[in-house]
């Protein structure tokens, strides 16, 4: 989601063939041996979840990334937070601002641009979303601490913490558990054959091949999404049901033959 040429800071909305492309070169390029890193976020990037997704939809949106990227060949790494939908700090002032790379940013681009523009890109890009404290529960602090943490807590940690989503009936926790126990045991999951496959501009789906058979349907978008008929049986969804229309967000796991 960068403008090329013009830095980290200009924005624009992620193409989703632009991910396809980036995905795809990496699972080529380690089709005969070694394995990838798969992440979506880092302590210098900011969290996937709120930069390029509906937080309306934090259960479906959270879910979805870790199946899309989670499914291809390669070792996993969660950056925490993620396993229960923890997102960035959205629109807030300078003032909030604990890394230098923003505050330098900010007070250069404020002299030919305005406030709220810088503003806004610092609410996209800016690392310290990623780096606020870890939201255990809805006690002061979110449960990280008995004192004021260096960086301030997200204010949303009274609804999104790690005790209310393990207790929640829709957990992201939970599913995520679920997810990983299919890969580890699955053969193909973990050493087969990737190949794109298109089902429309707004869905990411891919084929993985060995021993078995297994496609992966991701709607990286918060519509609904029709798509051609899919035969074979689900192993795993992140909605309780499939009727040919993917719901915002919605992820499938596909085994077919």
């Amino acid at each position: 989601d960068e403008v090329k040429g013009k830095g980290k800071w200009e924005l624009k909305s992620l193409k989703l063939d632009d991910l396809k492309e980036t995905l795809n070169k990496f699972q080529q390029a380690y089709s005969k041996g070694g394995m990838p890193s798969l992440f979506w976020s880092n302590h210098d990037q900011p969290r996937a979840l709120g930069r390029y997704l509906n937080l309306e939809y934090r259960y479906y949106g959270q879910t979805m990334l870790f199946m899309l990227m989670f499914l291809q060949k390669g070792h996993i790494f969660i950056y925490q937070g993620e396993e229960f939908g923890m997102s960035g700090l959205g629109y807030v002032d300078i003032s909030v601002y604990k890394d230098v790379e923003a505050i330098n940013y900010y007070n250069e681009a404020i002299k030919v641009k305005p406030k709220e523009e810088v503003l806004k890109s610092l609410s996209v890009k800016a690392r310290d979303h990623s780096r606020t404290p870890m939201q255990w529960d809805n006690t002061k602090y979110a449960g990280f601490s008995n004192v004021k943490p260096w960086l301030d807590v997200n204010k949303n940690y009274p609804t999104v913490n790690f005790k209310k989503d393990y207790e929640s009936e829709n957990s992201i926790y939970l599913f995520l558990k679920e997810l990983l126990k299919i890969k580890t045991n699955n053969e193909t999951l973990k050493n087969g054959s990737f190949k794109l496959v298109d089902l429309g501009e707004n869905v990411f789906a891919y084929e993985r091949k060995l021993d078995e058979n297994y496609l992966v349907v991701c709607n990286f978008s918060d519509c609904e999404q029709k798509i051609k008929d899919i035969d074979g049986k689900i192993i795993l969804n992140n909605y309780k049901e499939f009727n040919n229309k993917l719901k915002p967000y919605q992820a499938l796991l596909i085994k077919r033959g």
